[in-house]
């Protein structure tokens, strides 16, 4: 996973089955978090998954070129922040 300037941030593993949890490892002295995150699916498919940290609900999209490619955004106030993306 790359931050907005292509730097690795974290390492993403996600299950083959849509059933299984994706977990999010940021690399050691990360800012974004000191331990790995569990994403569970929101619906049927891997197609709709969210996470809440510190208060605030973050959503992976995938990006219409390329379902494998997702995009983490950041709801703020109704509005959406892009937070990184995965390809």
């Amino acid at each position: 996973m790359a931050d907005k300037d292509s730097n690795h941030i974290a390492d993403w593993k996600n299950p083959i089955v849509s059933i299984g949890m994706t977990t999010l490892t940021f690399l050691g002295g990360s800012k974004h978090s000191n331990h790995p995150i569990e994403i569970k699916a929101s619906g049927v498919g891997r197609h709709v998954e969210s996470l809440m940290k510190d208060s605030i609900m973050y959503v992976w999209e995938n990006e219409r070129v390329k379902i494998a490619n997702k995009r983490l955004v950041k709801l703020v106030e109704s509005e959406k922040v892009r937070a990184a993306r995965y390809s």
